[in-house]
């Protein structure tokens, strides 16, 4: 998703406004606090999913014990998030970056609230008219424990994956576990469609949690093709595929056309992208 110049707008930090290059956040928080961020797609002051993605951020604190209603309720927030797209005065897409800074301390802690808007390209998701190119990367694998899907992956293994893409020049690579098995794109949920049936990586095998993923399976479900999220992924199934799609919060859908030496046909973005703009901002 390409994001958009602008000349510099505003940020809220714990209940103020201030310019986005003065964010008034100590430094130290990001390298000793505990930082948790959920990314909310939207259409002026509409916000798609966001009562899901509230209780996404909820799910990841309950495992720290924060409750998120003591930092802001979901009315306060929604009402904030607006009062913040207002500010910025742009009302076409955006991208509502929700920050929550846990400060650890004596007793509970200290626990902040950052809320970024940042400008794109277009006002609703958009099917790409290219297909994606795909690669496989397998140098390091995602570890699978009881956080695994829930936290974000190791910078690290993203920044080694990245580099992989950019000297392939491909637009997103396959991410494998330990045990060999698909997990997600470096980006996306993945989708694969194989003969009549949807297929995504399982949570058990490190498929990351998300309001889009979620969204998805419940539109695929309800246009007569259900997803099954129960079965393991591999290598294998890339051969197998007649379609792959991925899926992420900020660019919607999009359709893979190659993987290695195959090629995948793009029947099931099309139709998505529509239901999902439907669902996400309604029909105007």
């Amino acid at each position: 998703m390409k994001r958009m110049e602008t000349d510099g707008g505003f940020c809220w930090f714990d209940g103020f406004f201030h310019r986005e290059i003065e964010i008034p956040v100590d430094a130290r928080l990001f390298n000793t606090g505990i930082v948790i961020r959920e990314e909310v797609r939207t259409r002026g002051t509409r916000m798609a999913f966001f009562p899901e993605h509230y209780e996404s951020l909820q799910s990841r604190l309950n495992i720290l014990h924060i409750s998120l209603p003591d930092i802001l309720t979901a009315d306060e927030m929604h009402q904030q998030a607006v009062n913040l797209i207002n500010k910025n005065r742009y009302f076409g897409g955006n991208n509502l970056r929700i920050t929550i800074i846990h400060e650890p301390g004596h007793d509970s802690g200290t626990n902040h609230c950052l809320m970024e808007c940042i400008v794109l390209e277009h006002p609703a998701y958009v099917l790409n008219r290219k297909g994606y190119v795909l690669g496989l990367y397998d140098d390091l694998n995602i570890p699978l424990d009881r956080l695994t899907g829930k936290f974000a992956r190791s910078p690290l293994l993203d920044l080694l994956a990245r580099h992989y893409m950019t000297a392939r020049k491909l637009d997103d690579c396959i991410l494998f576990n330990q045990q060999g098995h698909i997990t997600s794109s470096i980006y996306s949920t993945i989708f694969f469609r194989i003969k009549d049936e949807i297929h995504t990586a399982p949570v058990r095998d490190g498929s990351p949690s998300s309001v889009i993923k979620d969204q998805v399976i419940r539109l695929l479900t309800a246009a007569g093709d259900p997803v099954d999220d129960n079965i393991s992924l591999r290598s294998l199934d890339i051969e197998k595929a007649d379609e792959i799609i991925l899926a992420n919060t900020l660019d919607g859908v999009r359709w893979v056309v190659g993987v290695d030496r195959f090629r995948y046909y793009n029947n099931t973005g099309v139709k998505l992208i529509t239901l999902l703009n439907e669902k996400a901002f309604g029909n105007d």
